[in-house]
């Protein structure tokens, strides 16, 4: 297919911008932001993804994802394009409030109960 209509689609719709760094050992082996944000495009009802990826002149990657009408991109440019994608997927995500499926580290979870039972002593 060519890239020609989806440029013409870009310049005209908006842009949701946020720094979104990709660190692929931060999720588990069979999830990454691509395929948690196409599956729920197809749960949606709505055309899976479309990425548009720039090299840049600094050889570093930028990439913005279009869902349901939207364009989302991270801020942060990558070493390569398939981590440009996988971060404006993070962007879109984000955005719309649903989980990323990166693994949560004990110092990154808030709001949690603390357990009950004894405290341990120093």
């Amino acid at each position: 297919p060519s890239t020609e209509p989806m440029q013409k689609r870009l310049k005209s719709e908006i842009v949701v911008e946020m720094d979104f760094l990709y660190i692929k050992n931060r999720y588990p082996r069979s999830l990454s932001p691509k395929s948690i944000l196409y599956t729920w495009c197809k749960r949606q009802g709505l055309d899976g993804p479309m990425y548009c990826t720039e090299l840049r002149a600094d050889k570093r990657y930028t990439s913005t994802v279009v869902v349901n009408g939207y364009q989302y991109r991270s801020t942060v440019c990558e070493k390569t394009s398939k981590t440009a994608e996988q971060a404006s997927a993070g962007v879109c995500l984000q955005s719309l409030g649903i989980d990323d499926g990166r693994i949560k580290d004990s110092a990154e979870i808030k709001n949690d109960p603390v357990p009950d039972g004894p405290t341990p002593s120093a």
